[in-house]
């Protein structure tokens, strides 16, 4: 669930509170661990994403949310059990695949994050931090027409992903194709996303 405000994500918590007051339920320790989750409160809603699923254990939405709050808490084990289990809870729930796809980049096994990017694709073509991401893997094991051209997928998807722009540009300066790679970086810096040292330094741009 999304929230426009903090003052709605505390509603939240206030009436799934009152909700618990009454009776154990799965969905009101969701509603709050999601608004806990959204204020900030990570340890707070891994705990309540963790009662809901003592009472529903096959509560798919759940277990993907702990294992985004885990993998918030540098948990990455448990993290990876939380969203092989959203999966197996639910073998269509894209976020999961994201979320494992991102614990992989994050320990450095790039082609096992590409293999998970390309699982989660194959659900939704239309999720440019999926194609990002898949880009991003493929950046790392040197595939870089096909990083250009996932990050371009992104792009086309989300003309505003900063992150994409300098996922590309980073391709071409790999490629040695500076006026590329220039370009690409210009526009992410137009929308206020900032490049990292290491491209800067590729392109001469430091």
């Amino acid at each position: 669930m999304g929230f426009l405000s903090e003052d709605e994500a505390r509603k939240t918590i206030e009436q799934a509170q009152r909700e618990l007051e009454v009776l154990p339920d799965a969905q009101a320790y969701y509603n709050q661990a999601t608004a806990e989750l959204y204020l900030g409160r990570i340890e707070d809603a891994a705990s309540h994403f963790r009662h809901a699923l003592r009472l529903k254990p096959d509560f798919a939405a759940a277990w993907v949310n702990l294992g985004g709050a885990l993998l918030r808490l540098g948990k990455l084990e448990e993290a990876e059990a939380a969203n092989k289990r959203a999966i197996e809870a639910d073998p269509d729930l894209t976020a999961g695949y994201l979320n494992l796809g991102l614990i992989h980049l994050n320990r450095g096994e790039w082609e096992e994050a590409a293999r998970i990017y390309e699982q989660a694709l194959s659900l939704d073509m239309l999720n440019p931090e999926a194609h990002a991401s898949l880009g991003m893997a493929y950046l790392k094991t040197d595939n870089l027409d096909k990083a250009i051209e996932e990050g371009m997928k992104a792009i086309g998807q989300r003309p505003g992903f900063g992150a994409a722009y300098e996922l590309v540009c980073a391709a071409y300066a790999e490629q040695g194709d500076n006026a590329a790679a220039n370009a690409h970086c210009e526009m992410a810096e137009k929308l206020g996303y900032p490049i990292s040292e290491g491209v800067r330094g590729r392109i001469g741009r430091a």
